[in-house]
């Protein structure tokens, strides 16, 4: 089942009605069904909203008076945090607050109060419930000793952490989680130096209750050195085995590395072509310090065919169908043939994708497609094709590629046949939690498009577009969280009448500048058309919250101007709107709907307000 997208308004002083509150709501109840997965009936049986009988009870933690110590406990109790699941009855609440006692204790030991209590008491009057949770943290201990033994030969002095190294000194506060994760930090620097089968072997804390302090001893089997063997790659059926081969990120006789074993899982889950993977050290032979490496792989299916629906007030009913084939060549090529269209664009494309081209790291894209797209701004019918290399280290990716583009574009100049070469290249960095829905991280791509060609007479311009976002979590569960973009551009080289029209910068609509119509701010003709501008800027900030299980709201802020100069403007002549939108949580991402009113609006052009449908977060 595929769910549509719409964006619908209203222009001041025009006959154009906006749909009713009933049929929104309709509308956004029918696609978080159909996002779902669930029928109509059935999600609203399911409401998260539906609490059903259940024990209303509220929650007080008395003793944590220590700074940041109630937060701590808060966030480790299910008495605060499943709140809104009430207990069906008092005998659950009970058992609820019972548990609450160990997690708490646990938490005060995770602070250093190895000696705390926890008592919980719950008290019933008129149907609700009212628990309270007593607290006594007791004294704080601290760390005493932290003593490292290795059981058989010990490893290569310089790769083993010193506390230091391990975050840890004599006389801290005896942190339980950093103590933890110390340990960890210790196995995981021998498995990345050499050392793949190290282990903790035995473990012993000791409490020093007359002094509160807290002695550690480990001890840890290193085992043998290794370095990295011959690889053997088995359950292979249609993938060439040497492409398999080719991602590997290390040669023979380099020092076994962890990192760089779990770098190489990763990036053949991403290829789309295994169900599942492992990779295994084996021990060396005798007398060798060469570990084989053992690769266990099970291919999924390969190909698949997808269609959708759309439909929107601007744009009409629109469609989409794809074929996708993942292994079409036998080592990893994606081809995808995509059909799509509506009353204001249609497009026909082709895209080949070969991976670990020359360099493991690296891919050879193409891409063919014929347009049509009849805009606000300009009509064209095109054919484009581009030919480029794409290589990505970490978070970071790097582009270039060569484009060649023949259009026929009618504006409100008339129309031209351009024909343009291309050079685009890119630089983007992404180390955000989720593609739909992040949470935390930044993304950013700058991209320089040196374009030669001929129209009424010859061209040479140079198009310069940078955007970025950032993702900040208030709180530690991720259920706040600030959120901001930017983009600029500009175009150099031509006047804005020589630019071909569908070059050119346009502000306006869901992706943009919310609560304008689509394409709509910046330079407009006498007819009210837009005529497009040689630069543009736009700002957002977006504070989200979620509020009852999958559901969330979100106020923002956009703002910017498409200008008819380069960067002729200031924040006191850009068009500004502000609005707030609903968030339901899917399994596949967020479905979005936003109602955004423009600040300083035009009379006569802009309308008194947008509202937005679609999957996935603003930005």
């Amino acid at each position: 089942m595929a769910c549509g997208i719409g964006r619908y308004g209203r222009r001041a002083g025009t006959g154009r009605a906006a749909p009713g509150p009933l049929a929104l709501a309709l509308v956004l109840f029918l696609l978080a069904a159909c996002l779902s997965g669930r029928d109509p009936e059935t999600a609203e049986a399911e409401s998260p909203f539906d609490d059903g009988p259940g024990i209303a009870y509220q929650t007080a933690i008395t003793g944590a008076d220590e700074a940041g110590l109630a937060e701590v406990l808060e966030r480790s109790s299910h008495l605060v945090t499943l709140a809104d699941r009430k207990p069906h009855s008092l005998g659950a609440l009970r058992r609820r607050a019972r548990e609450d006692e160990q997690r708490l204790e646990s938490a005060l030991q995770s602070q250093g109060f190895y000696d705390g209590t926890v008592a919980a008491r719950v008290v019933e009057a008129d149907g609700a419930a009212k628990v309270t949770v007593e607290v006594v943290p007791g004294v704080v201990y601290l760390l005493g000793d932290y003593q490292v033994a290795f059981d058989g030969p010990p490893p290569d002095p310089a790769v083993v952490p010193d506390l230091a190294a391990l975050g840890l000194h004599i006389g801290m506060r005896a942190d339980a989680a950093r103590i933890v994760q110390a340990e960890k930090d210790l196995v995981r620097a021998l498995t990345e130096n050499g050392y793949p089968w190290a282990r903790v072997a035995e473990r012993h804390v000791e409490l020093d209750r007359d002094q509160t302090l807290v002695l550690v001893r480990l001890t840890v089997a290193a085992d043998r050195r290794a370095t990295f063997g011959p690889v053997t790659v088995s359950g292979l059926t249609r993938v060439d085995p040497g492409h398999v081969r080719r991602l590997v990120p290390w040669k023979q006789g380099e020092t076994y590395s962890a990192k760089r074993v779990e770098d190489f899982r990763r990036a053949l889950n991403d290829t789309g072509l295994f169900g599942s993977v492992a990779v295994t050290a084996q021990r060396p032979p005798r007398g060798g310090d060469r570990a084989p490496m053992t690769l266990e792989l099970t291919e999924r299916a390969h190909r698949s065919v997808g269609a959708g629906v759309n439909y929107s007030t601007t744009e009409g009913p629109g469609a989409k169908v794809f074929w996708e084939h993942r292994n079409f060549l036998g080592a990893g090529e994606k081809l995808r043939l995509t059909a799509q269209g509506n009353t204001v664009e249609q497009t026909l494309a082709a895209e080949f994708r070969k991976p670990a081209f020359v360099h493991r790291n690296q891919d050879l894209l193409s891409r063919v497609e014929v347009t049509h797209e009849d805009a606000p701004a300009y009509e064209q019918f095109g054919l484009g094709a581009r030919l480029g290399l794409e290589r990505r280290t970490g978070p970071w990716r790097t582009a270039v590629s060569g484009t060649v583009e023949a259009a026929r574009v009618t504006d409100d100049s008339g129309r031209r046949l351009n024909r343009l070469f291309g050079l685009p290249i890119e630089m983007g960095y992404d180390n955000t939690d989720s593609l739909l829905d992040p949470t935390r991280g930044g993304r950013f791509t700058v991209t320089a498009t040196p374009y030669a060609g001929t129209s009424d007479q010859p061209l040479l311009f140079t198009v310069l577009d940078a955007t970025g976002s950032y993702h900040y979590p208030i709180d530690s569960a991720g259920r706040f969280v600030a959120a901001a973009r930017a983009r600029l551009g500009t175009i150099i080289g031509e006047d804005r009448k020589d630019v071909p029209a569908n070059k050119r910068f346009y502000a306006g609509g869901g992706g943009s500048i919310r609560g304008y119509e689509y394409q709509q701010v910046g330079p407009l003709d006498n007819d009210g058309e837009p005529e497009g501008g040689l630069s543009l800027i736009e700002v957002g900030a977006e504070l989200r919250a979620r509020v009852v299980g999958d559901f969330g709201v979100v106020g923002f802020v956009d703002g910017g101007q498409a200008l008819a100069k380069r960067f002729d403007s200031s924040p006191g002549n850009l068009q500004w709107a502000a609005g707030v939108g609903l968030r339901y949580h899917t399994i596949v991402g967020p479905l979005r709907f936003d109602i955004a009113f423009p600040l300083n609006g035009r009379r006569g052009v802009d309308e008194d307000y947008q509202f937005y449908i679609s999957l996935g977060q603003a930005f």
